[in-house]
């Protein structure tokens, strides 16, 4: 064993020279601290500017596209109720026509059959309800969108 520890060579401390402190960093004048400054703002107003600048124009282009799609849909809904209120006065005409044919089975009205209900109490002019303002149904006259 101790030829094994013999030829392992110790190790050698190896001497440091003197090293010198380097002297401390001058601070950066202060118009060359105002125009980092400077540099600073601006970049972050340039980004806030940009990101604003593209929440308008998405907004511009968002909002006509949302409103086509809706116009589109109200016009769709506007030729449904047209189709189900002709749907509507065909079938009332059908039954009036059926009504008329003596194998229908039905009766003409008879003032004797009828059913009489007492009218209703009163109401005060405080009580009363007013009811609901109800909005000319007008067509409209515009088929395209207004917007882009």
């Amino acid at each position: 064993m101790s030829a094994v520890s013999q030829s392992v060579n110790p190790p050698r401390v190896r001497q440091r020279p003197n090293v010198q402190e380097l002297p401390a960093p001058k601070r950066d004048p202060l118009w060359l601290r105002s125009f980092l400054l400077l540099q600073h703002a601006s970049a972050a107003i340039a980004v806030g500017s940009a990101a604003a600048a593209l929440g308008m124009y998405g907004w511009t282009v968002y909002a006509p596209h949302q409103w086509n799609q809706e116009f589109r849909n109200l016009d769709k809904l506007q030729r449904y109720e047209r189709h189900l209120t002709a749907t509507n006065e065909t079938l009332k005409h059908n039954f009036a026509v059926r009504s008329e044919t003596p194998s229908s089975g039905f009766v003409p009205p008879d003032p004797s059959k009828s059913i009489f209900l007492p009218p209703n109490p009163a109401i005060s002019p405080s009580q009363e309800v007013a009811p609901p303002h109800q909005p000319t149904s007008q067509p409209l006259s515009v088929r395209g969108p207004l917007a882009y």
